[in-house]
């Protein structure tokens, strides 16, 4: 397995671990850093044609809480969500043809498991 420290072009055949600030909030994403995305799934443009920011946003919380996201089940939020985060990646690595994951860790847990970590090492 081939494991990279930096983003790569083809996203969809790499998984990343991407750790989430404790300070991070879905909400003040701007849809300025939403409209450096493509969209084009019914899911996320309005009637009108206009982008359902509100639906990016909540998209992307849920899959933070969740603890992932799939390039299979939502390309586009995947996507819009390495660029987004990308300079919170602690790892990337190739999975093969449309096999990319992201797999989220809130900082606070990430703390408690170093710290337990450290205490067990000794």
């Amino acid at each position: 397995m081939k494991i990279r420290l930096s983003f790569v072009s083809n996203s969809s055949s790499s998984s990343f671990v991407i750790v989430i600030p404790n300070n991070f909030d879905v909400d003040k994403i701007t849809n300025e850093e939403i409209d450096r995305s493509y969209w084009e799934s019914k899911k996320y443009i309005l009637d009108d044609g206009s982008i359902n920011y509100d639906r990016i946003k909540k998209g992307l919380g849920c899959a933070i809480v969740q603890g992932g996201l799939y390039n299979e089940d939502n390309y586009e939020l995947y996507e819009f969500a390495i660029d987004l985060l990308r300079k919170y990646s602690i790892i990337c690595f190739n999975t093969g043809p449309d096999c990319g994951e992201i797999a989220f860790v809130k900082q606070s847990d990430l703390e408690r498991s170093l710290k337990e970590f450290n205490e067990e090492s000794g």
